[in-house]
């Protein structure tokens, strides 16, 4: 035959199904082989679908289930129902559309898994697949989106009534204040009547001390009358005279008496009065710093329920335990954490910076639990425990600090993206990159704090309080 096979212009390579023609050269095995890969690529495709659609009916059912807690809570203000009512509406649309794509997903897997291994996927097949996963891509971010607009709604609904409950509370404070004035004047009111009073008694004493001498010097004045009676007219009529300004000053002297007895009796029924208004005032300044307490209490727990999703419920304030440690407070200037690049990762609340000069004497402190901190949201307790960071290396990482709106990178991967892309009720922007910060994480497992910009961190060393360092889930007792 002696015929070269690169010569053979009229061999042609397709792919055909069953046996190959004579005279073809055809790549069965290897059409077989492709089919096979393509058919477990559509399987998985199927399978990342179906997980999307399952996370999706959960992200929805939680949303519901949030919307519902709040719409029966007596305390939720009432012009936030209307908005729960409507995305309520909403969570069961996406649930319904959810499942309906669930059985849909589940025909087309049915139909790819009847294919015998080798065959090609018709064509019109992979086009409902790959519709299916767009679909379960929409249906899971619709959903995720509805769990974090719950949470948003709770949030905001609880910040506006602690808003207006801290309001009342600066009203109460500022009238409490005003109160308080009013008391201390009343008390220098009381005082000056009761100095008067004591001024009064003094003067009445006086003017009886007078009116006994004058009494004294008439009886003189009398008997010396009565032992003048037989001397001559003129010491007689010198007596009279006596007798007679005698008389005056008795008078006189009674009438002082009996004026101060009427200011002393004034001054006492003043003084009660001044007396009764003191008390009153002081009635009603522990009353008015009794209702600006509960007034502040109040809006303490507004925002404790804002916060619910977010904070530790058990959460304590830790406190240095050796003597003279002051903690010193610091801005949250971050919530984000990743790696710039094509290739790059972000995650949210997992992480947070501060600003390295805000750290103060603690901008050494380098490693797991090295430092000891309680977070506080709109001045509100939300946790505490260790945390841990590496002032040291900040400056080489600085490239690394995202200044941008968080955008979720695992939504093919339903548990990554619960842990490392949580919805927040506050903005989503990352946060500020315009000085060298500190990033830093809980010293535990499960690392996620929330920590947010605006938010304050009360900081002091680990070895200065009852904490130990390291990486643990039960590092302060």
């Amino acid at each position: 035959m002696g015929s070269d096979i690169r010569d053979a212009k009229s061999l042609e390579i397709k792919n055909v199904n069953g046996v190959p023609d004579c005279n073809e050269v055809v790549p069965s095995a290897q059409a077989m082989y492709a089919n096979a890969i393509n058919k477990g690529n559509k399987l998985t495709d199927i399978h990342i679908a179906t997980a999307r659609l399952n996370a999706a009916v959960e992200y929805a059912q939680a949303s519901k289930a949030h919307l519902q807690a709040d719409l029966q809570d007596p305390e939720f203000p009432e012009e936030y129902k209307a908005k729960l009512d409507e995305e309520g509406k909403h969570a069961d649309q996406v649930i319904d559309f959810v499942k309906k794509h669930i059985s849909k997903t589940k025909e087309v897997e049915d139909k790819i898994n009847v294919i015998e291994a080798g065959q090609e996927i018709p064509h019109e097949l992979q086009v409902k697949l790959r519709e299916m996963s767009i679909e379960a891509s929409k249906d899971d971010e619709e959903a995720w989106d509805s769990k974090g607009e719950a949470g948003k709604l709770h949030y905001q609904a609880y910040m506006a009534v602690a808003a207006a409950a801290r309001k009342e509370a600066d009203k109460a404070a500022a009238s409490n204040a005003k109160k308080e004035e009013a008391a201390r004047k009343a008390a220098e009111e009381a005082a000056a009547k009761e100095a008067a009073r004591r001024a009064a008694e003094e003067a009445a004493a006086a003017a009886a001390k007078k009116a006994a001498e004058a009494a004294a010097a008439q009886k003189a004045a009398e008997e010396a009358a009565r032992a003048a009676a037989g001397k001559k007219a003129a010491e007689e009529a010198a007596a009279k005279k006596a007798a007679e300004e005698a008389a005056a000053v008795a008078k006189a002297a009674e009438e002082a008496a009996k004026k101060a007895a009427e200011e002393k009796a004034k001054k006492e029924e003043e003084e009660a009065a001044a007396t009764k208004a003191a008390e009153e005032a002081a009635a009603a300044e522990k009353a008015a710093a009794e209702a600006a307490a509960k007034a502040a209490k109040e809006a303490a727990e507004k925002v404790k329920k804002a916060l619910q999703d977010v904070c530790d419920p058990a959460a304590k304030v830790i406190k240095p335990t050796k003597p003279g440690i002051v903690p010193i407070n610091i801005t949250v200037t971050n919530q984000c954490h990743g790696v710039s690049g094509p290739n790059g990762w972000m995650v949210m609340a997992n992480y947070f910076r501060v600003n390295k000069a805000d750290l103060g004497r603690y901008g050494s402190k380098n490693g797991e639990g090295v430092l000891t901190h309680n977070l506080y949201k709109n001045g509100v307790l939300c946790r505490s425990g260790t945390i841990t960071g590496n002032p040291s290396s900040s400056a080489l990482d600085m490239p690394n600090c995202q200044a941008v709106p968080f955008k979720c990178q695992y939504n093919d991967d339903p548990p990554r993206k619960q842990r490392y892309c949580h919805e927040v009720p506050w903005s989503d922007h990352c946060g500020d990159c315009d000085q060298e910060s500190v990033i830093y994480r809980l010293a535990q497992p499960n690392h996620v704090g929330f920590h947010a910009p605006g938010d304050i961190i009360e900081v002091f060393g680990t070895d200065e309080g009852p904490c130990v360092p390291g990486f643990r889930s039960n590092a302060c007792p």
